[in-house]
């Protein structure tokens, strides 16, 4: 399984130290960074969601949205096992476009609370790394 997270802007501080940390525990898992566009939002939106879309091509891509369908680690576990590539999309804080949500495979939320873009990213690279550790039946998920 080779797991891709693309997403718009780049994490500080401690929300950049636990997703090094998650996904750098994992041989085939990778961040890759979309410049936040300084346009106003709808603009922002439709400028980010291009170089995602780009960089999720050919892929199975899975939107992070708060609209989305929520998984438990086990049921997250289960659908990354069963597929080769996969991205996931995570936008600005103005969220992703209607074009970028058109076009992803699926769609997922973490959570019914607001999380800051940093956080989500956090919760994600650990929710994978969690993933990878249930397919391969390590102590990590308790």
């Amino acid at each position: 399984m080779r797991i891709r997270i693309v997403a718009v802007g780049k994490p500080r501080g401690f929300a950049a130290a636990g997703v090094s940390e998650y996904l750098g525990r994992m041989r085939d898992a990778e961040l890759l960074e979309v410049r936040q566009s300084s346009r106003p939002a709808e603009e922002a939106m439709q400028e980010e969601g291009k170089q995602l879309l780009e960089l999720a091509r050919g892929q199975f891509t899975i939107a992070l949205t708060a609209e989305g369908k929520q998984y438990s680690s086990e049921e997250l576990a289960s659908l990354l096992a069963s597929k080769d590539r996969v991205t996931f999309l995570v936008g600005s804080s103005h969220g992703l476009s209607s074009q970028v949500l058109a076009s992803a495979d699926m769609r997922l939320s973490l959570s019914r609370m607001t999380l800051p873009h940093e956080l989500a990213l956090l919760v994600l690279a650990e929710q994978v790394y969690r993933s990878a550790t249930i397919q391969k039946g390590h102590p990590y998920h308790k």
